[in-house]
């Protein structure tokens, strides 16, 4: 993966909810990559392994998608509680 360092599906826990996210181990700018309904994080791995030398990669599965939770209250599956995630 030409020296792009990526870290073993890490996890952080947003409104009590378990997110998981990819992450190059760059320490460069961040750029934040969200994937298109209805993939996850995996999309975005050529352009992870692209970047992820000189910036410092971040690509979430967002809530209810790859290896992140899902909760079962469909209130929480919205724009804004995307945004504030």
């Amino acid at each position: 993966m030409s020296g792009v360092i990526l870290t073993a599906m890490p996890t952080t826990t947003v409104n009590g909810i378990k997110l998981n996210y990819t992450a190059s181990g760059g320490d460069g700018v961040p750029v934040l990559l969200l994937h298109a309904f209805p993939l996850d994080s995996r999309m975005w791995e050529p352009q992870v392994e692209a970047l992820g030398g000189k910036y410092q990669v971040i690509a979430p599965d967002l809530k209810g998608f790859g290896s992140s939770d899902a909760p079962e209250d469909r209130s929480t599956y919205s724009m804004d509680a995307y945004a504030d995630e």
